[in-house]
């Protein structure tokens, strides 16, 4: 592919995945703002990913992928992480040099984003099934569907960034073509 597309196409794709980190941080952080703060107004109950329903110790529970979670902070960190990737949107749409590094900077924020709820969630998985190596029963009754990090915008979000990717691998490209 020509490099000046090349660079079309991914600034359309960065601007999406920018706008979807986008509509989750100002939700995240509305929602969380108002119950964290002003846990007098109640907001109605609003998932913007979709329902997958699955049994779960049985019982059948609704999963949204992704599933807001209760954060400002969160919506916080995924709101700078949007305006990493609509930076390098416009950078790569002007083909230039600043395009690269800030899709770089990006993908290394979600990713490192990603890895911290993962470990999140096993946190939560070895809080709950620690008692089980003294042959005590679990805390809880945990299951990694219904787990509030194991599905938030920042996990799947990643998952949506990771062709970007091919922008990093383009780095010699960025330095010939814009000199």
């Amino acid at each position: 592919m020509e490099f000046g597309k090349f660079c079309r196409v991914a600034a359309a794709y960065s601007a999406a995945v920018a706008v979807l980190y986008l509509v989750y941080g100002l939700y995240e952080f509305i929602v969380g703002a108002v119950s964290w703060w002003m846990p007098w107004i109640r907001l109605p109950e609003l998932q913007l990913g979709f329902p997958f329903y699955a049994n779960v110790g049985g019982e059948i529970v609704a999963v949204y992928v992704p599933k807001i979670i209760v954060d400002p902070f969160a919506g916080l960190v995924l709101l700078v992480v949007s305006l990493v990737f609509a930076k390098a949107s416009v950078s790569l749409f002007r083909k230039r040099v600043e395009g690269w590094s800030f899709t770089t900077i990006g993908l290394l924020l979600a990713g490192a984003l990603f890895v911290l709820n993962v470990l999140i969630v096993l946190a939560d998985w070895m809080d709950a099934y620690y008692p089980l190596l003294w042959g005590g029963e679990p805390n809880s009754t945990w299951s990694i569907l219904t787990d509030d990090w194991m599905f938030n915008p920042t996990m799947i979000l990643f998952v949506l960034a990771l062709p970007l990717t091919a922008v990093y691998l383009k780095k010699e490209e960025f330095i010939r073509e814009t000199g």
